[in-house]
């Protein structure tokens, strides 16, 4: 199918498309009179990529893990911890957005009381918060195919 069709069919923009082709992300067949011919694998391939997305996956990460998993040299365990670590990066980041928002709900009342006394700080908030910089963060390579949304 040519790249009219693939974007009403993907919800992806032209600009879109030719990025992740930029990135490797997608490969489609290239005709003899230069066109692109993307197929249904090429769908399948753009949902594993929202996927990913949504689930806080970089785009290189993606690369990495789709590529694996079409060379076969995704194991269960592989699939397994890859998931686990960014359950865990997303814990960290819903604590981090905890603090943040008992800084403002703590900036909110102290502006609807006039302002009066000492304005919250935000340092506090960061005390108490996780810094990403200081976890160690693992490099993930994982695939997504077997999350495919319905």
């Amino acid at each position: 199918m040519r790249i009219s069709e693939f974007c009403n069919l993907t919800g992806l923009t032209r600009d879109t498309i030719r990025f992740y082709e930029r990135q490797g992300l997608l490969q489609p067949r290239t005709l003899a009179n230069g066109y692109r011919d993307y197929s249904q694998q090429d769908i399948d391939r753009v949902a594993d990529i929202q996927i990913g997305r949504l689930l806080g996956f970089t785009l290189r990460e993606i690369r990495h893990g789709l590529d694996a998993w079409q060379k076969g040299k995704l194991t269960p365990a592989v699939k397994q911890a890859t998931m686990e670590s960014k359950l865990a990066e997303v814990r960290a980041k819903l604590a981090e957005l905890k603090q943040i928002e008992k800084y403002l709900v703590r900036k909110l009342k102290w502006m609807a009381g006039g302002e009066s006394g000492p304005a919250p700080q935000w340092a506090k908030c960061i005390a108490a918060r996780h810094k990403p910089d200081q976890l160690p963060r693992q490099k993930l390579q994982y695939s997504f195919s077997h999350l495919r949304l319905q």
